[in-house]
C-alpha cells in the first residue's frame, strides 16, 4: 500500500531527527574523548577577533591587518601575526638605500603551520637584514592568478629590485583553474586567443566559507567530515558536483577519481591538465613582465609537493589506483616551468632534487597534510640563501 503524503513526511522527519540525535551524541562523545587528531580552530590572542582572513573584492580574500591569533591544529599549533599592511610579516622598512625583495606565493611562502620566523622567507629576511629589505606577500590559499593581481595592487608599491615567485606544483595548477576559482569565489584568468582575460571581479562574498569556518571552529563531527572531504577525491567530487548541480558527474567510475595533483604527472595527460598547465605559464609570464615593468628582476622558485619528493607516495598511489609507475613522470611539470623560465630569461630554482635527496637520507620535511615542517623550511632557506645571495650580488 502506498504511503500517504502525510505519513511519508512523518517518516522522513523521524529519520532526520534520528540522524541529528546521533550526530549530537557523537559530538558529545568526541568532546569528552578529545582526540588530538581533531584539535583545531583559531583562538583570539589580542582581543580583536579570530577572523584573520577577510573578504577582498579584487583578490577574493587577504589577511586582515594587525591581527594576532593562535591557530590550533592537530599537527602543530602556531601563531599568526599580521602587519599593518595585512601580511604575515613583520612591519616593512621604509626605503633606506638597501635593495628590496618581494616574495609572492601561497601557504608555503606564508609559512602555514610554522611560526613566521621559522618560515623560509622569515629566515631569509633575518639572514639578509644587513643587505636587503624583504616583503613577504605570501597568502594562504592563493593561486598564481591572485599573486599576479596582488603584485599589481601591493607589490609594485614596495618598489622591489627582485620579485621571487614560489610556485607549488601540488596545487597551483588547479588553484588557477576556472572550476576551482568559481567554487572558491575568487578572481581568475582564462586564456582567450592566447591572451589572459580576467573574470570573477568583483569577487562574490562566500557565505559558504564563513559557514564552513564556523562549523570547523565549533564541531568535532564537522572536523571529521572536513578531513574526509579534503583527503578523498571521490567524496570531494561527489559533494562538489551535487552542490553545483553537475549531476552527470556524481557517479563517475572510481578509476577517474584521481587526486587532482596526479593528473599533471601522467605521461598521457588529459586535455584539462594541459589547459591548466598553459594557463599557469601565461600567468607566470604576466608576473615576470609586470616585475620587469616595475624595474625588478623576477626569480622563479619551484616548490615540490610531498608526493614528488617522497617515492613511497608514488608507490602508494600506484597501488591504490592500479597505475604503473612507468605511466608517471613526476618531474614533468617542473621541467615545463623551468623551460618557460629559461625562455623568458628568468632565473629558476627547482627544490625537487634537494627535497628528494634529503628524504632519501631519512629527513622528515613534510607534515601529514603536505606542508613543510620546520625542517623543510630550514632546508629550503639554507639552499635558497646561497643561491639568491649570489644572484642578487652579481
Amino acid at each position: 500500500m502506498k504511503l500517504k503524503l502525510g505519513e511519508l513526511a512523518v517518516n522522513v522527519g523521524i529519520a532526520l531527527f534520528s540522524v541529528i540525535v546521533c550526530l549530537l551524541l557523537l559530538e558529545v562523545v568526541l568532546r569528552v574523548a578529545d582526540p588530538k587528531f581533531l584539535h583545531g580552530g583559531v583562538a583570539d590572542v589580542c582581543g580583536n577577533g579570530t577572523d584573520y582572513l577577510h573578504y577582498d573584492e579584487s583578490l577574493g580574500w587577504r589577511y586582515a591587518p594587525d591581527k594576532c591569533v593562535l591557530y590550533l591544529n592537530s599537527q602543530q599549533d602556531y601563531f599568526v601575526y599580521t602587519n599593518s599592511k595585512g601580511f604575515r610579516d613583520s612591519e616593512w622598512a621604509a626605503p633606506n638605500g638597501k635593495r628590496r625583495v618581494v616574495f609572492l606565493g601561497d601557504s608555503f611562502t606564508a609559512g602555514l603551520y610554522v611560526e613566521e620566523n621559522e618560515s623560509y622567507v622569515g629566515l631569509l629576511k633575518r639572514a639578509w637584514a644587513n643587505e636587503f629589505d624583504v616583503a613577504n606577500l605570501g597568502t594562504e590559499g592563493y593561486g598564481t592568478d591572485q599573486e599576479a593581481l596582488l603584485f599589481e595592487s601591493d607589490g609594485r608599491a614596495y618598489k622591489p629590485d627582485y620579485v621571487v615567485v614560489g610556485f607549488l606544483i601540488g596545487n597551483d595548477f588547479d588553484d588557477n583553474s576556472e572550476a576551482v576559482s568559481v567554487a572558491s569565489t575568487k578572481p581568475y584568468f582564462v586564456l582567450s586567443n592566447g591572451s589572459l582575460e580576467l573574470r570573477g571581479v568583483p569577487a562574490v562574498k562566500p557565505w559558504q566559507g564563513r559557514l564552513r569556518l564556523w562549523a570547523y571552529q565549533n564541531s568535532y563531527v564537522f572536523r571529521i567530515f572536513n578531513n574526509v572531504y579534503d583527503r578523498s577525491p571521490a567524496v570531494k567530487t561527489f559533494i562538489s558536483s551535487a552542490a553545483h548541480f553537475r549531476f552527470g558527474e556524481l557517479f563517475k567510475p572510481a578509476a577517474k577519481y584521481l587526486p587532482n595533483e596526479w593528473k599533471y604527472y601522467l605521461q598521457n595527460e588529459s586535455p584539462d591538465a594541459r589547459k591548466n598547465l598553459e594557463l599557469a605559464k601565461a600567468i607566470l609570464r604576466r608576473i615576470f613582465a609586470d616585475a620587469r615593468a616595475a624595474g625588478a628582476e623576477p626569480v622563479l622558485v619551484i616548490i615540490p609537493s610531498r608526493n614528488q619528493a617522497d617515492h613511497s607516495a608514488v608507490q602508494a598511489f600506484s597501488a591504490a589506483f592500479a597505475i604503473n609507475e612507468s605511466q608517471l613522470d613526476m618531474e614533468k611539470p617542473n621541467r615545463e616551468l623551468a623551460a618557460l623560465a629559461q625562455a623568458e630569461n628568468v632565473t629558476v630554482i627547482d627544490l625537487l632534487p634537494l627535497m628528494c635527496e634529503s628524504i632519501k637520507n631519512g629527513k622528515t620535511l613534510y607534515l601529514e597534510d603536505g606542508h613543510w615542517n620546520q625542517e623543510g623550511h630550514l632546508l629550503a632557506f639554507e639552499y635558497l640563501d646561497g643561491i639568491l645571495r649570489r644572484k642578487f650580488n652579481e
